[in-house]
């Protein structure tokens, strides 16, 4: 579930946008909870000094020479009606007698006598902020004075109206960072539908109008993915069409001859069949293994790890083991061999020298000869396999790398898929392969030219 949330590009859109807020909306309200706190300190103090003004004034009109209850009633009467929300004491500077004292006053003297200004005192563990006035001709000094936890509910209630606009703020920008990531991400959920309900084979392209722009380059490169997988999948179906085609006629081959032969009796056809049944045989086999091979390097089984190896070591057994071979098509085989490490894979060098080597003296003709080179030079190492045999016509060498191409006119049976095979084994180590004439300007020569290390 925790996985799943943090792949939600949804979720992560929304709580961007919250978070954002938050710590735009938490530092906002640290200035403002400055601001509020000088704010008030002033506006309070100015209020109260207003309030003291109107004291003054106050007294001076209900005053009488003697302070009587009337005069107190006129007083009180008329402080309540102009600022409920201060305490005010006044005192008699000259003798310094309290002459008035609201009903929420506190009930002891909070500002020193004959000391005008803004203070702050506490009276039985009561906190007030006070503000003293006097007027010298009356010979009356005024205090006002405010309790200070009226100034921290006040705050507090603000804070409290604030949180809860923020938080009705914060659900509503919510609910509509989801309702429109839904809407803008709702593409993509048709998209995904669409595939869930497609065939395992239907690798058609995506239509990318139907996408945010955004998303636009991410269905690019699914086509083009898909584009290669087509490409792979129609290789891999001509691949099998051609591989069966080329089976079909050994075997056929192979079924007319056992037939004939039990249908003879005359031993020395049944010989003759038998042979001739031997070399269909191994045909089939030898196309057999190429086509094994061929299905192993396009599925990337020959992407094992590579190492360092003497191709002059593998080009002599593989030599060794067409020795026998050669020998009864009356072949010489010349080894001129140099120790040469290429990095690469043992098996598909193999391959690739094998091949070589047999598509030499396959179509070199009977007593031909076959050089076989492995050199190394300033540029990397080169393995050349040539022979004096009828070679390849020009127009035909751009042709013979092609699967199953044979040129036209060849009577020695083959596939088609070894030179091929030398062609991917040589792509597969960033190898190249030339064609050119072979020994003493006849015949052809494959050169193999590995880069230098």
């Amino acid at each position: 579930m925790h996985a799943s949330w943090l792949k939600s590009l949804r979720l992560r859109l929304v709580t961007g946008i919250i978070l954002t807020l938050m710590v735009s909306w938490l530092v906002q309200f640290s200035l403002h909870w400055t601001d509020v706190i000088r704010e008030n300190t002033g506006v309070r103090d100015k209020d109260l000094m207003n309030a003291a003004q109107v004291a003054l004034v106050s007294v001076a009109a209900v005053r009488a020479p003697k302070d009587s209850q009337d005069t107190h009633t006129q007083l009180q009467r008329r402080w309540v009606a102009a600022s409920s929300k201060h305490a005010l004491l006044v005192f008699d500077m000259a003798s310094g007698r309290l002459l008035f004292r609201s009903l929420d006053a506190p009930s002891s003297a909070i500002a020193e006598s004959g000391k005008t200004g803004t203070s702050t005192r506490y009276v039985d563990g009561e906190g007030w902020r006070v503000y003293s006035a006097i007027d010298n001709e009356a010979s009356i000094q005024v205090v006002v004075a405010s309790p200070l936890a009226r100034y921290d509910q006040q705050f507090t209630d603000r804070l409290i109206l604030g949180s809860i606009v923020t938080l009705i703020m914060f659900l509503m920008l919510a609910g509509v960072s989801l309702l429109v990531s839904s809407l803008a991400l709702r593409p993509v959920s048709r998209l995904t539908q669409t595939l869930r309900k497609r065939h395992v084979m239907d690798i058609s392209p995506l239509c990318e109008k139907q996408v945010p722009t955004e998303i636009q380059p991410l269905i690019r490169a699914f086509n083009q993915q898909h584009a290669r997988l087509r490409a792979v999948i129609d290789n891999e179906r001509d691949f099998l069409s051609n591989a069966a085609h080329e089976l079909r006629t050994p075997l056929a081959v192979l079924t007319v001859q056992t037939e004939n032969a039990l249908r003879t009796d005359d031993i020395d056809e049944i010989k003759a069949l038998l042979q001739k049944m031997a070399a269909t045989t191994q045909r089939s086999s030898r196309l057999a293994e190429q086509l094994l091979d061929m299905a192993r390097l396009e599925s990337g089984d020959a992407a094992a790890p590579t190492a360092h190896v003497d191709l002059a070591e593998v080009v002599q057994l593989v030599c060794q083991e067409l020795d026998m071979t050669a020998q009864d098509r009356h072949q010489k085989i010349i080894l001129d061999l140099d120790p040469c490490l290429v990095t690469g894979h043992v098996d598909s060098l193999g391959i690739l020298a094998r091949n070589l080597l047999d598509n030499a003296c396959r179509y070199s003709g009977t007593a031909s000869s076959v050089l076989v080179q492995c050199k190394r030079d300033a540029n990397g190492v080169e393995l050349a396999v040539m022979d004096d045999g009828p070679g390849i016509p020009l127009a035909e060498r751009e042709k013979i790398f092609e699967r199953f191409y044979r040129v036209p006119g060849t009577v020695e049976q083959g596939s088609g898929i070894g030179l091929a095979l030398v062609w991917r084994i040589a792509k597969q180590h960033q190898a190249t392969v030339s064609v050119s004439s072979g020994i003493g300007g006849m015949g052809v020569a494959f050169r193999v030219r590995f880069a230098g290390e």
